[in-house]
């Protein structure tokens, strides 16, 4: 079992914050750690239909915007912020971002993650209850979670992990295929 540490809060039932827990990915020689949420904070889909973004892709997609606007700063202290670092990360068309949230990519969640058994991931309470009603799809408590790279087979597919652990590299549409668990990544450096 990997070691996992505490950092920022986020929603637990009733809006009531509790603190994140964090599976470290990798510790780095000068203290800092990548960290996944151990569980799903939230459910999203990749794209919403409203927003009419005919070509998502990672650089442009709502659960980037969500990351690395709303999500880092409503729920990470000014001081916790400053521990946090920008994670380089080049997009399949050759765009570099340095975002300080993202999601996993296919090739991280195997070298990270090896076992399906350690991919698996259950909703937080706050992220199994949806505003609009839907209800996103568990099996034994566990739920499929997003990545951020596209499918290579089905344009307008995204890719993530599901309920049992295993790849779908294939993916959903992301519009139609309903919420699936967020996972934040963060690279930080904690006390």
């Amino acid at each position: 079992m990997k070691k996992t540490v505490e950092f920022g809060r986020y929603f637990a039932k009733n809006n009531e914050l509790r603190e994140i827990e964090w599976i470290i990915l990798k510790k780095y020689e000068d203290g800092k750690m990548l960290l996944i949420s151990k569980d799903c904070v939230e459910t999203m889909q990749y794209e919403y239909r409203e927003n009419k973004n005919k070509n998502p892709k990672w650089e442009n997609c709502v659960v980037r915007i969500w990351l690395n606007n709303y999500f880092i700063n409503s729920f990470f202290t000014v001081r916790e912020k400053e521990k946090m670092f920008p994670i380089p990360v080049e997009t399949p068309d050759g765009v570099m971002l340095n975002d300080k949230v993202i999601l996993l990519n296919a090739e991280e969640v195997v070298r990270y993650l090896p076992t399906e058994e350690e991919r698996r991931a259950k909703p937080t309470v706050w992220a199994k209850r949806r505003k609009d009603g839907e209800r996103v799809y568990t099996e034994k408590g566990y739920c499929t979670w997003l990545l951020r790279d596209p499918s290579e087979r089905f344009e307008g597919n995204w890719t993530g992990v599901s309920c049992d652990g295993r790849l779908d590299l294939d993916g959903g549409d992301y519009y139609l295929s309903g919420a699936k668990g967020i996972r934040p990544v963060i690279l930080a450096n904690i006390d």
